[in-house]
This record gives structure tokens, C-alpha cells and sequence, in this order.
């Protein structure tokens, strides 16, 4: 079958187009823009599949996203040893693009994410992103209250970071001249210096995977039940942890603790 382009619509066109873009961009910023946008609308498609990722492992939802990528002509893998092992890695026939993929279980836990990006991985990159998957309620809160976090330095709190005199100076450095902006319910840019005082643009976007389905075949749906309680005492336990293991819901835990014992002890059929 012989392909005629005047016969292509304006989709299938622009879908051609960016086929031969992912592959030989005209540009670094040309192939980062459009792999961000695919990226942004790849992790939309995955949350309509929340069943299958609310509670799946980082490495596991990262490897699906990789696949997709894969699908649309990228050569992504997962998993890339460069000074340990990177989440995602993506490339063209000139560039490439690194994140590091995060769990969004809690604000010190993502931070770690961009610690990892920004001391081990990144060496002349120019651009970079980090991938955060929020398994719990108020993915849209919650990425507000991270940047937050960023702006108001919230990670000198972690007696864990404040601890290391050496590693705090290094840290301090790295985020005194960040850049926030562009921010969405779902994504942000920063712009900050590497320790080698090269500048870097870094793309945060998120997922939103919570499934907790409230209606009647939701209620009764015990795996679901199980794997959210799961869920709620990790994350109460990375809050536990941001706080230097200070600060503890009791009462939290208690029911989680509750909820659990119910279905080890089979008073639930799973």
C-alpha cells in the first residue's frame, strides 16, 4: 500500500510528524518538548487503568510507561546503569533525557528523588524531569504542598538530611538559585545549578493512580480494601520518617492495624 500524504487529515499528519521528531529532532529543546507532552499524556491514558496501578511497585509503573514510549517510536528503557541505575532513560539519535520515578508516599520521599537525579545521575545533562505517582487521596494538594516544600526549604527539617553538615552545604547549593514555575495541577518546571554549576531544567510530572471506588461492587471489593490499607500504613510511615520519626497518627495506625488483622484472620473473604 502506498502511503500519499495528501491524503492524510491534520491528525494523522501531525502523528506522522512527530513520529519522525521522536526519532531525529531538529533540536534538544524540540525533543524534550515533545517528549514531555508525550509523557504528560501517556501517564493520563495509564490513571484510567487506577485498578491495575494504585498500588502497584514504582519500577513496575515505570516499566509500563517505558512500553508506551517504546509503542510511539522512542528508544526508552528503565533501569540504566549511569552511576547507579536510572528510573527512565529515553533517547534519539543526539540527545537524551533521564528521570527518576518516586512514589509520592511523602513530601521527603520525592526530595530524595531529586537528590538522587541531581547528585548521582546528572553530569552535562541540560534537561532532566522526575516522575512522581500519587497513590493516596489529594494527588492535586499534594503536589501544592511538595512545592511548598521546595520553596520554603521544608527538607532542613529532616534531621536525617540536617545531620551531614557536608551533605546539607551541598544540598543548600544545589536549590539557592532554584526556579519554580509553569506549574499545573499535575506538573511543574524548576531550574536550578548542578554541583558541577552547569544549569539544568527539570520536568515534574505526576500521576494520579488512587482507587478507592465508593460504590457498591467498590465497597465490597476486598482486594481493593486490603491493598489500600497496605498503602495507608506505608505512607504513614514515610510521614513518620519526614518527621524524623517524631510526630505519629496513633490513631491512623490503629485503624489500619484494625483493618488488616480483620483480613489476616479471615473475618473477609479475599
Amino acid at each position: 500500500m502506498k502511503l500519499v500524504l495528501e491524503d492524510l487529515n491534520l491528525h494523522e499528519h501531525q502523528r506522522l510528524v512527530n513520529c519522525h521528531k521522536r526519532k531525529s529532532p531538529i533540536s534538544e529543546d524540540d525533543f524534550v518538548q515533545l517528549l514531555e507532552e508525550d509523557i504528560d499524556s501517556q501517564l493520563k491514558m495509564m490513571e484510567k487503568s487506577s485498578e491495575k496501578n494504585f498500588c502497584a511497585r514504582e519500577d513496575d509503573i515505570t516499566g509500563e510507561l517505558v512500553g508506551h514510549l517504546i509503542c510511539l517510536g522512542y528508544d526508552a528503557s528503565e533501569q540504566t546503569k549511569k552511576n547507579g541505575a536510572v528510573d527512565l532513560t529515553v533517547k534519539s539519535e543526539k540527545y537524551e533525557w533521564i528521570a527518576e520515578a518516586k512514589r509520592g508516599t511523602s513530601n521527603l520521599n520525592i526530595f530524595e528523588g531529586f537528590l538522587q537525579l541531581l547528585t548521582r545521575y546528572v553530569k552535562q545533562d541540560k534537561n532532566a524531569g522526575v516522575l512522581i505517582y500519587y497513590q493516596k487521596p489529594g494527588a492535586v494538594k499534594a503536589l501544592k504542598q511538595f512545592i511548598n516544600y521546595l520553596n520554603n526549604k521544608s527538607w532542613l527539617n529532616s534531621k536525617g538530611i540536617a545531620k551531614n553538615e557536608i551533605a546539607l552545604q551541598y544540598i543548600e547549593e544545589l536549590f539557592s538559585r532554584m526556579e519554580i514555575s509553569a506549574i499545573t495541577d499535575n506538573s511543574f518546571s524548576m531550574k536550578t545549578d548542578t554541583l558541577s554549576g552547569r544549569s539544568i531544567s527539570i520536568k515534574v510530572l505526576c500521576a494520579d493512580f488512587y482507587f478507592y471506588p465508593r460504590d457498591k461492587s467498590g465497597r465490597d471489593a476486598q482486594r481493593i480494601k486490603v491493598e489500600n490499607a497496605k498503602l495507608a500504613l506505608m505512607n504513614l510511615h514515610h510521614s513518620w520518617k519526614e518527621s524524623s520519626y517524631e510526630d505519629f497518627d496513633i490513631a491512623a495506625l490503629s485503624q489500619t492495624l484494625d483493618l488488616l488483622y480483620e483480613f489476616e484472620n479471615g473475618d473477609y473473604e479475599l
